[in-house]
């Protein structure tokens, strides 16, 4: 699972999960939230722009949270480590790009 844009007509990519580790720890998260987008990062392709950006790092924020409660915490430590990086690369390719694909 990838954030995908296109610069100057080359994809770039920034991983974000295997579809195992999507599976067995966001989705588990996302379902308990209740959260609208994340889960269809899963199931098919995503485009995110400036219009649902707020939302979608709203519930990245909401999911981090949880995960941070889970146990073992050890299991979830690198799985911060990802959403924290789309929390901060997100925002920067949807300002450069205006509009990037998750999936």
């Amino acid at each position: 699972m990838t954030i995908s844009a296109k610069v100057s007509g080359k994809a770039v990519s920034i991983p974000v999960s295997t579809n195992a580790v999507f599976r067995d720890h966001w989705l588990p998260g996302a379902k308990a939230l209740d959260l609208a987008y994340v889960p269809r990062f899963y199931y098919w392709d995503i485009i995110v722009t400036a219009d649902v950006l707020p939302d979608l790092m709203q519930e990245l924020s909401r999911l981090k949270e949880w995960m941070r409660n889970q146990e073992p915490a050890a299991d979830y430590a690198l799985v911060i480590e990802r959403v924290e990086r789309l929390e901060r690369e997100l925002p920067q390719m949807v300002a450069e790009h205006g509009r990037v694909v998750i999936g």
